[in-house]
């Protein structure tokens, strides 16, 4: 088997509720693992209309994780969006870095300390992770932004990683 990169809630082994997906260990059990096809929703409940009229910023906390049994090398993670003007995805690498467990947030509400959010929306300009070797997490840090009265709108996200996976291999996950 090669490299395969999959995408885990965190939250504690247990957990399965993306809403309690708010840093700390990785999820371990099946539905703690985000399927490939996962929505939005998958990730982020829907925003209320008082959320929509005031402004609402959240946060989630996931991680990347080697599920083979080959180094995932040159990992590089960037996004590609359907959301509707007024309401902005962003992505940063957990501060604690490879193999650690990233910091436990107060509620949804609460940004992490340290990482820097960005938007990369292109491979080339995608964040990049270095090489998780098999049995290896990344922790990376997700929010989702919604200006005051945006609107009602369907929001769609895709979480890209590309990877090597050694001399002339490549791949993706998550």
């Amino acid at each position: 088997m090669a490299a395969a990169l999959e995408l885990h809630l965190s939250g504690g082994a247990n957990n399965t509720d993306p809403d309690a997906s708010l840093g700390g260990a990785r999820s371990t059990v099946v539905g703690g693992v985000v399927p490939a096809e996962a929505t939005l929703n998958s990730l982020f409940d829907d925003v209320s209309g008082a959320e929509e009229q005031a402004g609402d910023v959240e946060y989630r906390g996931v991680y990347l994780y080697n599920a083979g049994d080959a180094d995932a090398e040159n990992v590089t993670l960037w996004l590609t969006d359907t959301v509707a003007a007024g309401t902005t995805i962003a992505i940063a690498l957990a501060d604690e870095g490879l193999d650690q467990v990233m910091e436990t947030i107060a509620n949804e509400d609460t940004a992490p300390s340290g990482p820097s959010f960005s938007t990369p929306t292109t491979e080339g300009g995608g964040l990049s992770v270095g090489t998780i070797g098999p049995g290896e997490m990344y922790g990376v840090w997700l929010r989702r932004t919604v200006t005051a009265d945006a609107g009602a709108s369907f929001d769609e996200f895709t979480l890209h990683a590309s990877f090597d996976t050694g001399p002339g291999g490549s791949g993706s996950g998550a």
